[in-house]
């Protein structure tokens, strides 16, 4: 009996201490859960859950403008070559000695740039036909002897004459008193020309210089009028 009856108090001590230790233990699991709701559909509120945070969007830095193409450089405008002046032509000094000689003689004259004389004169017995003739003023020496050339055109060519008119000039030169036949050079050597010319004293007197001028004039005309049947000098 007595057994019985501490096993029996043995038991009802470890049920109260049961009871007491989950009865708190509710208690503390009630104090920290929130309510639920519960079977009879009353609202209980729950926990709010924590949502993560958005994600941050990664800016992406805006694009640099590109920088402005320079303009591509273009080449200064080339300076303008001024073009050389013409030089006014200078006559040079005509031989006094021959100004006075023609003078003398009341022949019409001019002087051309390079101070030589220039005659047009009148072919005698030739029905109009006229004649160039130029005297030089520039004078050249041969010993104690100065000589000037007095001389007239008569064919032009674009290129060498051909031996017939070659030999017919030798010819005329051989059979006259005064001058012979010469080529003379134009236009950088492209231009030839068959000129009568005879080299006389530079001082000689009117007569004698009225004597050369009559014999190239004649001889120069005769061989252009022959040769190409016109009066261009």
């Amino acid at each position: 009996m007595i057994k019985f009856v501490r096993f029996g108090l043995r038991n009802a001590v470890l049920a109260v201490a049961c009871i007491l230790t989950c009865g708190g233990a509710q208690t503390l699991l009630a104090q920290d859960l929130p309510p639920v709701k519960g079977s009879s559909g009353s609202n209980v509120p729950r926990p709010t859950p924590r949502t993560a945070p958005a994600p941050r969007p990664n800016p992406r830095p805006a694009p640099r403008p590109n920088p402005p193409t320079p303009a591509p450089r273009t080449a200064p405008a080339p300076r303008p070559t001024p073009s050389p002046q013409p030089r006014p032509t200078q006559t040079a000094q005509a031989d006094p000695r021959v100004r006075a000689a023609l003078d003398s003689l009341g022949m019409p004259y001019e002087i051309d740039g390079d101070g030589d004389y220039k005659l047009t004169l009148n072919v005698p017995n030739s029905n109009g036909r006229t004649q160039l003739v130029y005297i030089n003023t520039r004078t050249e020496r041969l010993g104690s002897m100065e000589i000037r050339e007095v001389w007239a055109p008569a064919i032009r060519s674009n290129g060498p004459f051909t031996e017939a008119i070659s030999n017919q000039l030798l010819k005329i030169s051989y059979d006259k008193e005064l001058g012979a036949w010469q080529t003379m050079l134009f236009q950088n050597g492209q231009v030839y020309m068959a000129v009568y010319a005879a080299k006389i004293a530079a001082a000689s007197d009117p007569q004698a210089l009225r004597a050369s001028i009559d014999a190239v004039l004649k001889t120069a005309d005769a061989v252009e009028l022959q040769v190409t049947g016109k009066d261009d000098f």
